[in-house]
């Protein structure tokens, strides 16, 4: 933000500065050849009614008045000028540069008399902070999947399947032989891996005791 510059004591307009500064505005106006009486009346009286929206309060600020209204009317008839259809394309470009480099100052010279005036300028929003992206909530199987621990593979020998396939051969044929159901020989199967299981366990304890 810029900072309002230092209050100095205003001057008052006396009627002598008012007829001054009028006759300024009136004088810089560009000349408009074969205009009529009444079309110059009234460029003379938009000049003063412009001054007057201005509001000058002292001698300086009517100077830099005078100063926004002659760019106001120089830029536009730079504008009046680059509309011309008889301009080569570099006198165009340069009377437009120039036109532009008025509204330039006509801005400047505003913001300075505002200042003065006490007006205070346009404030900045104030910058928000960026948004946190959102932590996307884990789904509570994959967490759990996580956290429990692997559990090892059994991996199976080769002598130990061999046996099993061949405790299997056995049952199975035995089952025939007797006539008994494919349920029953599951049953006898499973029964009998268990107790291979548990004397292979029994036999491993013993050897670790030793």
């Amino acid at each position: 933000m810029t900072p309002p510059s230092a209050q100095t004591p205003s001057v008052p307009l006396d009627p002598a500065t008012i007829a001054g500064i009028q006759s300024a505005a009136i004088n810089a106006m560009p000349p408009r050849p074969g205009a009529a009486d009444a079309d110059k009346a009234a460029q003379r009286a938009y000049a003063l009614a412009f001054l007057a929206a201005l509001c000058p309060a002292d001698p300086v600020q009517a100077m830099i008045a005078v100063h926004i209204i002659a760019s106001h009317h120089a830029a536009m008839e730079c504008f009046r000028l680059a509309a011309r259809g008889d301009l080569s394309m570099d006198m165009h470009l340069r009377i437009m540069g120039k036109a532009v480099a008025l509204c330039r100052m006509i801005e400047r010279s505003m913001r300075d008399l505002t200042q003065r005036q006490g007006v205070p300028g346009p404030r900045r929003a104030a910058a928000r902070p960026a948004a946190e992206p959102a932590v996307r909530a884990q789904p509570v199987t994959e967490v759990a999947r996580e956290s429990a621990p692997a559990q090892p593979a059994v991996v199976e020998s080769r002598h130990e399947r061999r046996r099993r396939e061949r405790a299997e051969r056995h049952l199975a044929t035995a089952g025939r032989r007797t006539g008994v159901g494919a349920g029953a020989v599951e049953k006898a199967m499973q029964e009998r891996l268990v107790a291979e299981m548990a004397a292979r366990s029994a036999a491993s304890a013993r050897m670790v005791a030793a």
